[in-house]
């Protein structure tokens, strides 16, 4: 997969939360956007409370935090994983369909598409919701429905 550069807004806010939960320097922010929207960056050092080896990787369409083994303690493992969860929410809540298209053209059109969720692999469809009388032209979200979690699905197309 081809690493991109982030955009402006989520290089800035990959950084809040790299100041919130690894207390990364602030003063470091102006480089960290500087280098994440305008080369394609896969590792950027900005240490924090990880120690030394605090990154940002930008690495196989992934967005993720990590730190030296070596250093590992459950405090540090708690701020990895608080700031990877917040990572990962503010990428996807960024995707939209068209997004999602783009990523699926350069994949084999003939493969099968599944949804895996808790570690099952199962069967989906696409849905469209939140908006009271939505459409699929007019709705606002479009959801891979996997009908794992109970309740009403919304209307499947």
């Amino acid at each position: 997969m081809e690493n991109k550069e982030l955009s402006p807004e989520l290089a800035n806010k990959v950084y809040d939360i790299l100041v919130e939960e690894c207390w990364a320097s602030e003063s470091l922010r102006n480089a960290f956007v500087c280098t994440e929207t305008t080369e394609v960056c896969t590792e950027y050092r900005f240490c924090g409370n990880l120690g030394f080896g605090g990154k940002f990787w930008n690495t196989n369409d992934k967005l993720y935090v990590n730190y030296y083994p070596e250093d590992e303690t459950p405090q540090r493992d708690k701020m990895m994983d608080a700031a990877n969860t917040r990572t990962i929410r503010e990428r996807r809540k960024r995707m939209l369909v068209k997004d999602l298209i783009e990523k699926l053209v350069e994949y084999n059109q003939n493969a099968e598409v599944k949804v895996v969720a808790h570690n099952t692999m199962i069967d989906f469809d696409i849905t469209v919701g939140t908006s009271e009388g939505c459409e699929k032209e007019t709705c606002d979200t479009v959801f891979l429905d996997s009908y794992l979690f109970q309740g009403e699905p919304e209307k499947s197309y």
